[in-house]
């Protein structure tokens, strides 16, 4: 009788660890879940000559931007992208594009998280201009 006893309970704790072990596989599973990432609109903006866009809340650390322009040769084409409050005649920047005449550009980079407008100076240019957010998906 004792033997039986013995050999239920080591039987209990044989399923108890399989049971165990069948979790610890499923939290490795979600933790190896890939998080994926698409680049998400964020703003279409075109125009001619000098703009500023909506203020925008920019979430993600990565940004892309779109660009066409179709200026004169020495027509120039620049686009800033300024913090909520800050301007480009008190505060200065740095220009995400400057281009002249004409063609297109992509480009990527990491703004801190904020509010944030674009402020595009052109000479006659007319211009297109697409942003994107990396978010996940």
């Amino acid at each position: 009788m004792k033997i039986f006893f013995v050999s239920i309970f080591a039987l209990s704790i044989f399923i108890i660890s399989c049971g165990n072990l069948n979790s610890q596989v499923d939290t490795i599973s979600n933790q190896e879940k890939k998080v994926v990432k698409v680049w998400t609109p964020l703003l279409t903006f075109e125009g001619k000559g000098e703009l500023k866009s909506q203020l925008m809340p920019i979430l993600s650390d990565s940004i892309k931007v779109e660009c066409q322009y179709s200026g004169h040769q020495n027509d120039t084409f620049i686009v800033y992208l300024l913090e909520q409050g800050k301007s480009i005649q008190k505060d200065g920047g740095f220009p995400l594009v400057m281009e002249r005449g004409k063609g297109q550009k992509e480009l990527s980079f990491s703004p801190k998280p904020g509010e944030y407008y674009l402020h595009i100076l052109s000479q006659n240019s007319n211009w297109d201009l697409k942003l994107y957010e990396q978010r996940q998906n």
